[in-house]
């Protein structure tokens, strides 16, 4: 009993002396993806020279409410510095490419997983959110397709991802932050700056009514050549007023 007397009395005194043993904290590991300074380079840029011009009258929108969606949406930030890299690499230092690269494709992948991830019982307010900023990135990867140089492919998948996450939130019942992007609006907004336009040269629309032609026997089902007899008359609108044939 002594002994353990004793040895309880000098660890007492030995805590009191040097205070308990450190305990190890483990940090959890960072959950928020980095971004480096040249990130910060590439949004600066996409909100003083890059804003994506459709649809047109949102420039607003673009500047204030997508870069606020953003923080909490990764797929969109990606998106926003994907563009900006890629308008930059373009202008001013092809080496960026990689970066504007590694920014788009992480944007795909954020937004697949994301739509693999959309619970099945959601708020209108988390739909809203959640629906703008897709809707805001695929318009973001639709221009920062017209940057790349084999990006048509590309260019339509995004445009077809755009209509496709406007039809779900307008079943849904949300409401979008870009306004008069469909219908008629969009013609409304561009016939006062157009429609005094010179025609199209000549040549250039010759050269479109005869490729446009040469696709008629690859026409088979319905739909294709519906589509091609439109193709058709769009181009010929073109010889006599440009606006029209847009």
């Amino acid at each position: 009993m002594a002994t353990e007397d004793s040895t309880r009395a000098n660890y007492t005194i030995s805590v009191k002396k040097h205070g308990p043993r450190p305990q190890v904290v483990h940090q959890p590991q960072h959950q928020i993806p980095l971004f480096t300074l040249q990130d910060m380079r590439f949004f600066q840029h996409f909100l003083m020279t890059c804003l994506p011009r459709h649809p047109l009258g949102n420039e607003s929108i673009w500047s204030h409410e997508v870069p606020c969606l953003s923080q909490n949406h990764e797929y969109l930030m990606h998106a926003i510095l994907g563009l900006a890299a890629s308008d930059l690499m373009r202008s001013q230092d092809p080496s960026l490419v990689t970066s504007a690269m590694a920014h788009r494709v992480k944007a795909i992948q954020a937004i697949k997983k994301s739509l693999a991830e959309v619970p099945k019982s959601m708020t209108t307010t988390s739909t809203f959110e959640e629906g703008n900023a897709l809707m805001a990135a695929c318009f973001a990867l639709t221009f920062q397709s017209v940057c790349m140089d084999d990006g048509m492919a590309e260019f339509m998948t995004f445009c077809r991802g755009v209509v496709l996450v406007a039809i779900q939130m307008y079943c849904k019942g949300c409401t979008f932050i870009f306004r008069r992007w469909v219908g008629e609006d969009q013609q409304a907004l561009l016939r006062p700056l157009m429609e005094t336009l010179p025609l199209i040269p000549g040549g250039w629309t010759d050269m479109a009514v005869v490729a446009i032609d040469a696709l008629e026997p690859l026409c088979q089902h319905q739909v294709e050549v519906e589509y091609h007899q439109h193709l058709k008359e769009w181009t010929r609108t073109l010889y006599v007023n440009s606006f029209q044939g847009m």
